[in-house]
Order: C-alpha cells, then sequence, then structure tokens
C-alpha cells in the first residue's frame, strides 16, 4: 500500500489558536479531515450498559479482575483496554 499523506501543516491564529488553513478549495460533501480520538471516555450512566473498551452495549459483562468496576463485553476487548491504558487508571 502506499505510505499514509503527511499531515497538514497548521498554523496559529490570534483569535482562533491553533487551526488547519486550506491550501485549496474543497467541493461541499469532500472529506478534509480525519482522524481518530485522542480519548473516549463513557458517561458514568452509560458505565453499567456499555463495554468499557469498544462502548458495544453489554450483553454479557466480564469485569475487570483487578479493580471490579469496568466492564468489558468479551476478554479480548478487555485485553487491548488494558494495554491501552485501563491499567493506569486500574487501582
Amino acid at each position: 500500500p502506499p505510505p499514509p499523506p503527511a499531515p497538514p501543516p497548521h498554523h496559529s491564529h490570534s483569535s482562533r489558536g491553533r487551526c488547519l488553513v486550506a491550501a485549496r478549495a474543497f467541493s461541499a460533501g469532500e472529506l478534509v479531515l480525519s482522524s481518530l480520538p485522542y480519548a473516549a471516555v463513557l458517561l458514568p450512566q452509560m458505565a453499567p450498559l456499555r463495554c468499557g473498551g469498544c462502548f458495544a452495549r453489554l450483553s454479557t459483562r466480564k469485569k475487570c479482575s483487578a479493580c471490579k468496576r469496568a466492564l468489558f463485553c468479551n476478554e479480548a476487548c478487555q485485553r487491548a483496554a488494558w494495554r491501552a491504558g485501563h491499567r493506569r487508571e486500574c487501582p
């Protein structure tokens, strides 16, 4: 596969802060930027209903064996969440 495109240059604007500046015009509906979220967190009221890793609705519950609070939809999701940072949040 071809290498990923270079990230667009960012600029600093006195009233807007950091921002991207387009180097060309875009058509309506054209994808301009796509990025993964830096962080994602469940709302407290959703924690008993959703997986702490993928946020899927829980049909089965797998509790974190360390903190006993975080819930996951399966063991694979629990392991992925542990590697992604739950181990730093888990007491």
